[in-house]
């Protein structure tokens, strides 16, 4: 899970502001809390991208954003592949 966070802010932070970005455009205090489930495949691609959001653009681009993601393929105990389940959630706020 760490693993994928890290990812996450590293490499997908930027993606996941330019949409709410485009959401504060049509609303300068739209705020709320966003939910991103989504697991990860044996060959490190997300898929099953599900995100809760107080906006449907929001929702929309951020499921895109999903869609392109990679992560490291997770491993079993033993070291094989296998898929893994991540859920996240966080607040957005304008700046």
């Amino acid at each position: 899970m760490e693993l994928a966070l890290g990812k996450m802010q590293s490499n997908y932070l930027s993606g996941m502001k330019r949409c709410y970005k485009q959401v504060l455009k049509a609303t300068p205090r739209a705020a709320g809390a966003v939910t991103l489930e989504f697991a990860v495949n044996d060959t490190g691609r997300v898929v099953n991208p599900a995100v809760t959001s107080f906006d449907a653009t929001l929702q929309t681009c951020l499921e895109a954003q999903l869609r392109n993601w990679r992560f490291p393929i997770p491993k079993d105990p033993d070291g094989e592949p296998m898929i893994a389940t991540f859920r996240f959630g966080f607040g957005l706020v304008p700046d």
